[in-house]
């Protein structure tokens, strides 16, 4: 059986924290290591992931000596996965129970390629009330399986807390650039130029926006909801001259990412 791991990031998420880790620890597909790294919480967050690491032997919990803030901590989490496939996961959302099943059936037919799947996602409040079956739908997100460079880089839609990837993937995107905007942007564009897309249109994560998502600013539902798509232009220039500069040899890549820059 491949090995999984999960990367969970941490930081003051003690109200729903557990929820999370239930979540993960009652996949229908057996997770092999949990890779939780708080980032220097203040509340009671490490006092409740201690009390799952004497129960479950795959949890392994990591304890910041400086903030990271969540770029960092979830590269730091990267580098410490040892599993085939990596799957990333925020402090306050819930996974469908098939979430790992299903995105393994479809990421292990794609062999010697970077590979990366995510899904569509249900919304929810604070306090789980469903707000739409479809953050897809709710952000006008269309997603085919072929090469959609423009759409990846602008708009995006690529939900870090839904993604999952192997180890060639892993390979290309470590260690993470100074300039990225956030890591979930980062990882779907390196993914998107170098490896294979796999989109699943039904969600497979509830996804709980609240006032407290750690990276994310300090929104109210209605406003977060409609400024998610367009986070990643934050630092995004910077980001795409980090690409030109990377990609120099590759005409075809940096065609499109001229492009891009004159759009943007």
């Amino acid at each position: 059986m491949s090995k999984i791991s999960v990367v969970l990031c941490t930081y003051n998420g003690q109200k729903f924290i557990s929820e999370q880790i239930d979540s993960i620890l009652n996949q229908t597909y057996y997770i092999d290591e949990i890779i939780i790294i708080d980032d220097c919480s203040t509340d009671n967050t490490v006092k409740i992931v201690e009390s799952y690491l004497n129960k479950y032997s795959n949890i392994k919990l990591v304890l910041n000596k400086k903030r990271l803030g969540v770029i960092n901590n979830f590269e730091k989490g990267i580098f410490l996965a040892t599993g085939d496939y990596i799957a990333l996961s925020d402090q306050d959302d819930i996974w469908l129970k098939n979430k790992i099943e299903c995105q393994l059936d479809k990421i292990k037919k794609i062999k010697n390629k970077p590979v990366l799947v995510h899904s569509d996602l249900i919304v929810m409040n604070e306090n789980g009330k469903i707000i739409s079956n479809s953050y897809f739908s709710k952000q006008g997100y269309y997603f085919t399986n072929n090469k959609m460079f423009f759409s990846i880089l602008g708009r995006n839609g690529v939900m870090g807390n839904t993604i999952i990837f192997n180890k060639l993937l892993k390979d290309k995107i470590l260690p993470f650039p100074k300039c990225i905007p956030m890591h979930d942007y980062y990882i779907s564009v390196i993914n998107e130029f170098e490896g294979v897309r796999i989109t699943i249109n039904k969600p497979l994560v509830k996804y709980r926006i609240h006032n407290n998502n750690i990276g994310r600013p300090k929104k109210n539902i209605i406003d977060k909801i409609k400024n998610f798509c367009v986070l990643p232009h934050i630092n995004k220039k910077n980001f795409i001259d980090y690409l030109l500069n990377k990609y120099k040899s590759n005409k075809t890549i940096s065609k499109i990412l001229y492009e891009f820059k004159i759009i943007i």
